[in-house]
């Protein structure tokens, strides 16, 4: 199925309204938007459009829970200050809460093949907090977490965050899609000199895992 466009197709079929984002034939669906996809890199992002793309191929470590809204069939919505795991099986404080560990769920690949592990979560809040986007400020805003050397690798399958002392926003940020596991090999292919990570690139490229 190729999506291109909006619901002006589906009004003109209700109404006879004849317009330019009509489907040229039966088999293609056009869907209307009020916005466009500004940038597909995580820590970049700010279109509602963008968000669309990036909850549909990318992964954070964790979610919100969903559950379905009583009495209110379709209807569904997340709870506050409940998780899933998702790109993350399952998670852990230590130190009175200051450090979160995360255990990485195992079997994922990314579309390169190469295993999601440890060292992918390593790179994806490397790259939050030191490339061009909006993620390094909020990092330090919001966790206090200010050098990379806060991100441990314990093993391939156990990653950390060690942060100066607890903070009642910790899961909350680790569900955001700014926090998207992207495949640090196909990254750093596009890297350069002048652009280390890659930003340009990403700009209008994925490299994610997808919903688990």
């Amino acid at each position: 199925m190729r999506l291109a466009g909006g619901l002006a197709s589906l009004g003109a079929a209700q109404t006879g309204w004849s317009g330019g984002a009509a489907a040229q034939d039966m088999r293609t669906l056009t869907i209307a938007w009020d916005s466009d996809i500004d940038s597909t890199d995580p820590a970049v992002f700010k279109s509602i459009a963008a968000y669309v793309v990036q909850a549909n191929v990318y992964d954070s470590p964790l979610m919100w829970k969903v559950e379905p809204e009583p009495g209110k069939a379709g209807l569904f919505r997340s709870r506050p200050n409940e998780f899933v795991g998702s790109a993350a099986e399952s998670w852990s404080f230590e130190n009175n809460g200051a450090t979160l560990v995360l255990k990485v769920r195992p079997g994922m690949k990314f579309p390169s093949g190469r295993p999601v592990n440890a060292h992918s979560f390593k790179y994806l809040f490397d790259r939050g907090l030191q490339s061009p986007g909006y993620m390094r400020l909020l990092f330090p805003t919001l966790l206090d977490i200010s050098k990379p050397e806060q991100f441990v690798v314990r093993d391939d399958m156990t990653f950390a965050i060690e942060m100066p002392s607890a903070n009642p926003m910790t899961l909350d940020i680790m569900s955001i899609g700014n926090n998207a596991l992207i495949d640090p090999e196909e990254v750093k292919a596009h890297a350069t000199t002048a652009d280390p990570w890659a930003a340009e690139w990403m700009k209008r490229n994925v490299a994610g895992l997808g919903p688990s």
